[in-house]
């Protein structure tokens, strides 16, 4: 005769199992949404949750109100996992008598807890793929079940707290025998290999769950919109210790792209949306394309929210129309910040927007900084006042017109400069995180480096490609940064000669623990001069390190050969690099040890054979909305008679 018992997978989902030829037919039922957090979570902690918010096979809730903390009994808990196994943790985390310890259960609530926490870790053994897996417990030093036990806990109240032990055998870990997708005859073809579960791999509920994933996101790439996996099959042979997997796939119709139409446009054109439409009607359909258009309307930046909603049903054509509701930003924006830096002085700096001009996205910002206060008398402080405009879309799309126009008044220890900057570029994004930019600068500047001073003017014709595949653009966990560039100046007007300048700046972070807690970040930077000697190229235009955002420890721009008055000259090449290690402690406060070094050089090269600057140090951060707030100290750790022996940095967002 069949044996019939109600049992979980470990995913959630009651199921029926029948005990059949040797065999379990195990089939889970449908919960919504499981999919979708299996894509973004990692699965074994999902299990587990799953399993905490699932509730006991039987339904009951051991807190229920009628039993008041007052009356309730005292326990310990110890729950035996053999070390070899490596999920204790996992499984100390499902329990209830751990987590609801401090509130304490009447007798049936204790010997109910307890049976729950037996039901709870048979759970999670068999998410893991241990299906013969055994979970004991005693209470007192006996069974839960033993009659009368609630009455003698009552009873010998006084020797509380009674002691609960809980025993896990995993057993033998259960594998995948056979993998089959049970597809329509005209459905697509999907790849069994590709789902990310083979035969040979453990049985977890996690990466059963995972390879449905796949296979419904597969579906959906091969242009069926409303696929769906609505179910799977899984037979355990407990002779064999082994699974069969069948998953039921329905691919639904397929699909083209069809039109698109918008709601919520006020002062955003309706006609320059539509131009940034990724495809044309008719195109096969794929998920990428719809995402494409989230993406590239969010990027224009005049969208609070962007939702995309394709229609419940194909057109008599087969096509997938989308509605897509916007809702716009304010079209202005304020701005401020600040800075401080030991070697610098106080900052300030604040800038005023307009996001929406003439109704195509086009910005404009405007601004102004103050720097070099408190450390510096007043006729050292520097000043600035600038405006850049963007036209987005310029003559075809992703290609922005960039137009900038500035004043500027450096005081650095390496010269004092006044000038007037000008700007114009063409910006084309690529894909990937590649982006691409051409233009002209054009400066006329009066600069004084010790040496007297000379009115210069240059144009230029700088060429920039960037790569930024990094997460967040202020505290950045994962991904990397290039930037590299070349800018020649064929035109030198006045006191100065032509030349060529190449820049190439990296940075990489590696978040080591999965949650932020643990974020290495590297960074590295070389450059190089060529075409003129260093007294015929504008003090602003050599190469100078040390400072934040460069090496730590050392004033800025003091790094590098000294002229005779003991201030830097600068150089015609440089090599920077940096190494943190970004510790996070709770929400909002991190530590941040850091080692740097850099190094500037009359050479064209630089030259490894000379002397580099070494530092370290020890940053503290607070992690807010905007950003995390920075407090770095460096030290030199190869110091020259005029340095001093730290410097000290404060401003918003990391060094690099």
């Amino acid at each position: 005769m069949a044996e019939v018992a109600v049992v979980k997978i470990g995913i959630g989902a009651s199921v029926a199992q029948r005990r059949e030829g040797g065999g379990t037919i195990i089939q889970p039922n449908r919960v919504p949404d499981l999919l979708w957090w299996s894509r973004r979570l990692d699965l074994v902690p999902l299990v587990l949750f799953l399993l905490v918010i699932g509730g006991p096979a039987h339904g009951q809730d051991d807190e229920a109100p009628a039993e008041p903390a007052i009356d309730g009994i005292a326990y310990t808990v110890t729950i035996d996992v053999p070390e070899e196994s490596g999920f204790e943790d996992d499984l100390t985390a499902v329990s209830n008598l751990l987590s609801l310890q401090e509130r304490q259960p009447s007798a049936v609530g204790l010997l109910r807890r307890v049976a729950d926490d037996v039901d709870r870790l048979r759970q999670a053994l068999r998410s893991r793929g241990y299906y013969a897996g055994r979970v004991t417990a005693l209470v007192d030093g006996q069974p839960p079940d033993t009659p009368g036990l609630a009455t003698v806990l009552v009873e010998e109240e006084a020797r509380e707290p009674f002691e609960v032990a809980i025993a896990v055998d995993p057993g033998p870990l259960y594998r995948i025998s056979e993998i089959a997708i049970n597809m329509p005859p005209d459905g697509p073809a999907i790849d069994i290999g590709a789902i990310g579960i083979a035969v040979g791999d453990p049985a977890e509920a996690s990466s059963i769950l995972s390879a449905e994933a796949a296979i419904l996101s597969a579906l959906r790439n091969a242009g069926h919109p409303f696929a769906a996996v609505p179910g799977r099959r899984a037979l355990v042979d407990h002779a064999a210790q082994e699974m069969t997997i069948t998953f039921r796939a329905e691919p639904g119709p397929p699909a083209v792209m069809g039109e698109v139409a918008f709601e919520g446009l006020g002062r955003v054109s309706e006609p320059f949306v539509e131009r940034r439409i990724p495809f044309s009607p008719g195109d096969p359909y794929r998920p990428g394309r719809v995402d494409g258009l989230r993406s590239s309307l969010e990027g224009l930046d005049v969208f609070s929210a962007v939702r995309i909603l394709p229609a419940e049903t194909l057109t008599d054509d087969g096509a997938l129309d989308i509605l897509v509701e916007t809702t716009e930003r304010p079209r202005r924006f304020v701005g401020f910040g600040a800075d401080f830096a030991t070697s610098e002085g106080l900052g300030f700096n604040a800038y005023w927007g307009h996001r929406n001009v003439f109704g195509q996205a086009e910005r404009v910002r405007i601004d102004a900084s103050v720097g070099r206060l408190i450390e510096n008398p007043i006729q050292d402080i520097e000043a600035g006042l600038g405006g850049t405009f963007r036209k987005p879309d310029f003559l075809t799309r992703n290609q922005d017109l960039l137009v900038g126009l500035s004043l500027v008044a450096e005081r650095p220890d390496a010269f004092e400069r006044e000038a007037l900057e000008t700007s114009i570029a063409l910006e084309r994004r690529f894909g990937g995180g590649l982006t691409g930019s051409a233009g002209a600068t054009f400066e006329a500047a009066r600069v004084d480096d010790g040496s007297g001073e000379r009115d210069t003017g240059l144009v230029g014709f700088p060429v920039t490609l960037r790569v930024n595949t990094t997460d967040e653009l202020l505290d950045p966990s994962r991904g990397f940064r290039v930037t590299g560039t070349i800018t020649p100046y064929p035109v030198a007007l006045g006191d100065s000669d032509r030349f060529v300048t190449g820049e190439l700046d990296a940075a990489t972070y590696l978040d080591v623990t999965g949650d932020r807690t643990l974020i290495l970040a590297a960074r590295g930077a070389v450059g190089a001069l060529a075409g003129a000697d260093l007294d015929d190229v504008p003090a602003n235009r050599r190469f100078f390190s040390g400072g934040g955002g460069s090496v730590r420890g050392y004033a800025f721009q003091a790094i590098g050969p000294l002229g005779d008055d003991g201030d830097p000259v600068g150089g015609r090449s440089l090599i920077e690099a940096g190494l943190e290690a970004r510790v996070r402690i709770g929400e909002s406060f991190g530590v941040v040890p850091f080692v740097e070094l850099g190094g500037v050089f009359d050479n064209t090269l630089p030259g490894f054979d000379e002397d580099l600057q070494y530092a370290a140090g020890l940053g503290l951060r607070y992690y807010t909305g905007i950003g995390p707030l920075r407090l770095d100290v460096g030290v030199p750790l190869n110091p020259r008679d005029r340095d001093d022996a730290f410097q000290l940095y404060l401003s918003i967002g990391q060094a690099f």
